[in-house]
């Protein structure tokens, strides 16, 4: 007598990886909000450093969902530099990932932010998205309503 039974479904690699891990897959995304920052020249970038893009929810009455989007680095990456290089993918795959420059300052005064206590090693600086679209480059954000945990004391 044969058994007759379902077929199993296949998955795919990285999916069976997971599986028999028991942990879940990053979702794609994920992998676009994640920025290399690099100094130099622009024929010569040494990308020392990395950061992730986070939109601060800002809804208006003309734009109910609007982000501010801001770079999340380590303080130490920006400390005693006045420019950063942004690395971003284009939306085509054929082409290859572009550099952007990131000024750190605005009218002789410091563009990002830190906590004032020094043993906290973070640096946040508004990112400029317009220009990333207009540009046709490949990139996401985390969403401050969407994807971070809502902690209440």
């Amino acid at each position: 007598m044969q058994k007759h039974s379902k077929p199993r479904k296949r998955y795919k690699p990285t999916e069976q990886l997971a599986l028999e891990r028991k942990m879940g897959l990053i979702p794609p995304f994920f992998l676009d909000s994640v920025v290399a920052i690099g100094i130099g020249e622009p024929t010569s970038i040494s990308w020392f450093a990395s950061g992730f893009l986070y939109g601060s929810y800002a809804p208006s009455p003309k734009q109910p969902n609007r982000y501010e989007v801001f770079l999340i680095t380590n303080r130490h990456v920006f400390e005693g530099k006045e420019t950063v290089w942004l690395r971003f993918n284009p939306k085509k795959a054929d082409q290859p990932a572009r550099p952007f420059l990131l000024s750190l300052f605005e009218n002789k005064k410091p563009s990002w932010l830190s906590q004032q206590d020094n043993s906290i090693d973070v640096a946040v600086i508004p990112i400029n998205v317009r220009l990333l679209t207009e540009q046709q480059m490949e990139f996401n954000y985390f969403r401050s309503n969407l994807h971070v945990a809502d902690v209440k004391s």
